[in-house]
């Protein structure tokens, strides 16, 4: 993310500095292997082993629910052509149903970021497992 591509695709008046400090309240949780794979697949991260946490979803949605928000985006990409983004972006995961979220954003988007405000301080209580994954293994993680 560079500030002149984040700058061009900011919605609302926000400015980049804005709109790091929104994402740099919240932590991040991919929804699927797919997207995990493509962030660890990027050219920053190809060389490099990542811990991975996999975490009890549905005890953390549980716990965090209030603080959770859903973006349809990844909500940190603005190098090929950046998705516009503003506080919008983000719904709170109580404030609609997938279907109300579904009609909301548009039949072809999909929950792509969760994100829980504040972080999730406690977060050793949800990991089921810690997976290091290397370049090598990449393929097989999904």
């Amino acid at each position: 993310m560079t500030e002149p591509a984040l700058a061009k695709c900011l919605d609302d008046g926000l400015s980049p500095a804005d709109w790091l400090a929104l994402l740099n309240q919240r932590i991040f949780f991919w929804c699927d292997a797919e997207g995990l794979a493509r962030l660890l697949g990027a050219r920053a991260n190809r060389s490099r082993a990542v811990d991975v946490l996999v975490a009890d979803t549905l005890g953390l949605a549980r716990a965090y629910a209030h603080r959770i928000e859903l973006s349809p985006i990844n909500t940190g990409a603005t190098l090929r052509k950046p998705a516009r983004r503003g506080p919008s972006t983000f719904t709170p995961l109580l404030e609609l149903s997938f279907e109300d979220w579904s009609r909301k954003r548009g039949r072809r988007d999909r929950i792509l970021e969760v994100t829980v405000i504040g972080g999730v301080p406690d977060i050793a209580r949800y990991v089921k497992e810690v997976r290091c994954v290397s370049p090598a293994s990449l393929d097989a993680f999904e």
